[in-house]
């Protein structure tokens, strides 16, 4: 009887060690909020999703080091704060990958943590592009050198504008959406 005794004391210490081993507290959480709107042909989805990381080091007061329940010391948390807005993308969470077409070449479209790719397939160049801070509707890409603004619009098309230094103009070029 002794030796159970012994054997539950021994775990239920090994258990309360292995419970302060902890160095930080991590939360992570995803809120998406959906709004529908209807422009009398047809009912379109927007999207926000917003994803916020909170992480904070654990720290127990030196004057509780050999208490068995320690106070912890307070501690700085880094809050990392991510929002992402879909308005007029067609990207979504069931469709990260989309074809267009862009003077009769096929491109791929595939979407990412802030913006998405364009890649070639027949060349397999790949085209970051960035989602803007200022306006989540406007995206940002540098292609062949030249930085452009770009944006989707009710059809589905990705609009790319950029100024032309020679010219003095601003020059667009639109990827078709193939449905």
């Amino acid at each position: 009887m002794k030796s159970i005794y012994l054997g539950v004391l021994l775990c239920l210490g090994y258990v309360s060690v292995q419970a302060q081993t902890v160095t930080k507290d991590v939360l992570d959480e995803t809120k998406t909020i959906t709004t529908q709107t209807n422009n009398g042909k047809e009912i379109k989805e927007n999207t926000v999703e917003i994803n916020r990381r909170v992480e904070q080091e654990v720290k127990l007061d030196e004057a509780d080091k050999n208490k068995l329940n320690q106070n912890r010391v307070p501690t700085e948390a880094q809050v990392q704060e991510t929002i992402k807005i879909t308005d007029n993308s067609p990207f979504s969470s069931q469709k990260k990958s989309m074809v267009y077409k862009l003077d009769d070449k096929v491109m791929e479209f595939n979407m990412s943590d802030d913006g998405f790719t364009i890649t070639n397939p027949n060349n397999s160049s790949i085209t970051a592009v960035k989602q803007s801070d200022g306006d989540h509707s406007q995206f940002v890409m540098k292609d062949n050198g030249n930085t452009g603004i770009g944006y989707f619009d009710d059809n589905g098309n990705f609009v790319v504008q950029r100024f032309d230094k020679k010219s003095n103009e601003v020059i667009s070029k639109t990827y078709h959406l193939v449905e």
